[in-house]
């Protein structure tokens, strides 16, 4: 199982974490923080998950965030969202695990 999180935009972030269980954890990161963003990242609501579209204009140097899943069956998803487009709480309470 893997995570893999990119968080890009406001004046000019652009930030990249992998994480997985039998790799090093990203540089600043606990084993036990890896841990937490792969227990997170296993809750099966996140399957299913109905994300809300992004709006076309996409300006204003808001934060952007690709978030890859890919579970032990080798099934994976990718998640996108952008500051000030509501997402369902799952996601947020996903977000929230990531160091």
């Amino acid at each position: 199982m893997s995570v893999t999180y990119q968080k890009s935009g406001g004046a000019g972030i652009n930030e990249s974490s992998h994480y997985a269980l039998h790799e090093p954890p990203p540089d600043g990161v606990s084993r036990a923080e890896v841990m937490a963003v792969l227990r997170a990242a296993s809750h099966p609501a996140l399957r299913t998950l109905e994300m809300t579209p992004l709006p076309a204009d996409q300006c204003c140097d808001r934060f952007s965030y690709v978030v890859t899943i890919t579970w032990k069956d080798g099934t994976s998803r990718t998640y996108e969202s952008l500051d000030g487009v509501e997402q369902p709480p799952a996601f947020y309470r996903f977000l929230h695990h990531l160091p």
